[in-house]
Order: structure tokens, then sequence, then C-alpha cells
């Protein structure tokens, strides 16, 4: 049985939140906090995660077994060149998003040789397949891409890029480092779009679309708008076009 208190006491809100990377197959504690005699604690947890490594690591076969490397980028490369063989067809359809998360925070997840070597020749031809048939090519890949962004201007030759993070590089700076090489889309970062107030959401596009007066530019957020998302923030964001 749970001990009672009689005596008064306080009540706290220890509201927040907490991000984290971790590997695989480790036990990682998310909340460690102190406890004192009497002290009662009502907990609730909602979480989401990401996992992104897969069952047989590519990494380790790029070098122990190039040759196995090299077969699974073909197989995956073909079916994605295939699919946009069909879509880029379609009448109606006026540009493509090539998905492909390609970055982490700070680099790239392969080293940009290696991605020169396995990817990048992939994505060219699907490019190169949407162009032929008179569709714009939009990348859409999360991470830091600055080893790079060369590559996707001036070799891929995608027309736009979107998925852009503030702690990477706040799209007001990716637009004025690259929107005479590539258009930029999107940017409105997803925690700003979170947290924020929907004034501040509405005068930071105003500001947006200000300093780029829509050259090159299309006004939307970082990412997909996922559920969490409050809906008023998302209206003040997609709302400022009219203003």
């Amino acid at each position: 049985m749970v001990p009672r208190v009689s005596i008064e006491r306080s009540v706290f809100d220890r509201s927040h939140g907490h991000k984290l990377t971790f590997d695989a197959g480790s036990l990682v504690p998310i909340f460690v906090d102190e406890a004192l005699p009497g002290d009662t604690f009502s907990l609730r947890c909602t979480s989401f995660a990401r996992f992104s490594t897969p069952l047989h690591p590519i990494m380790d076969n790029m070098y122990a077994d190039e040759e196995l490397a090299t077969r699974i980028f073909d197989e995956v490369g073909s079916r994605l060149l295939k699919l946009y063989e069909i879509c880029s067809a379609l009448q109606p359809v006026g540009a493509l998003i090539v998905n492909d998360d390609w970055g982490f925070k700070t680099q790239t997840m392969l080293d940009p040789d290696s991605m020169r070597r396995f990817i990048f020749p992939w994505h060219r031809r699907i490019v190169e397949t949407i162009h032929q048939n008179g569709k714009f090519a939009i990348l859409h890949s999360c991470g830091n891409l600055s080893d790079v962004i060369d590559d996707i201007v001036d070799d891929l030759k995608f027309d736009a890029k979107h998925s852009y993070e503030d702690i990477i590089l706040p799209v007001e700076q990716a637009w004025l480092q690259w929107h005479e090489r590539i258009a930029v889309m999107g940017g409105i970062d997803m925690d700003f779009l979170v947290r924020s107030t929907s004034g501040d959401i509405r005068q930071r596009c105003l500001k947006m679309l200000e300093l780029t007066g829509s050259k090159a530019y299309a006004l939307g957020s970082g990412n997909s708008i996922p559920t969490y998302v409050p809906i008023p923030n998302y209206l003040a964001m997609i709302e400022t076009i009219n203003l």
C-alpha cells in the first residue's frame, strides 16, 4: 500500500520535452529525477521515434562486400527509375518529388564519394527521365547536404529542393545562398510551427515572402505536416499567402 502524507504539499507541473538519438540495442533512460520521501508523481509520456538502421547495415557491406552493395543499390535504383518513368509520363502531373533522406544534422549519412558512386547515378537518370517528359524534378531530402549541394545542382540537375531545419540551415539562409541555382521549397521549421504562436508564424512567413519576392521560392513547411502540429498554427502559415 502506498503511504499517504496528510500535510499540505506544493504541486509542480514538470512538463517538458526530451529529444535524443541513440544506438539500436541499447536500454536508454529517458527520464531521471530526484524523489524525496513523501513525493508523489503522476507521469504520462508521449513518444515519437524514427528508426533508420536497417536489419543488415549497408555501410559495412560497401567495404566488405562491394559487389553485394552495388546489387542492392541497383535493385532499388532500377525500381525507382521505373516508377518515375511511369509517373512523369502522366499528362496531369506537373512536377515530381524524389524522396530520399541523405543526411544527419551535421553531415551526409554516407560519405560524399560513396554517394557519388552508388546513389547519385540513379538519381541522375531519374531526373533526366522527368525532364525528358517536360516535368520539374524536386528533391526532398532531410539532413545537412552542404557537402553535396554542388552535385545536387550541377550534376543531378534538380529544379528545387525541399526540407529545411533551423538547427541545420534556416530556410532564409538557404534561399540567400542557393536561390540563383535551385528553387527553395517550404522551410518553415517544424519545431517552430509546433512551439510558436500563430502571430509569430504569420510574421515569419510574411518576412520570408518579402525577402524572396516569391522568386525561386514556394512557401510551406520544412517537412510533412504531422498530427501534432496545432491546426491554428498550420492555418497561420498557409493563409499568409493571401495577406
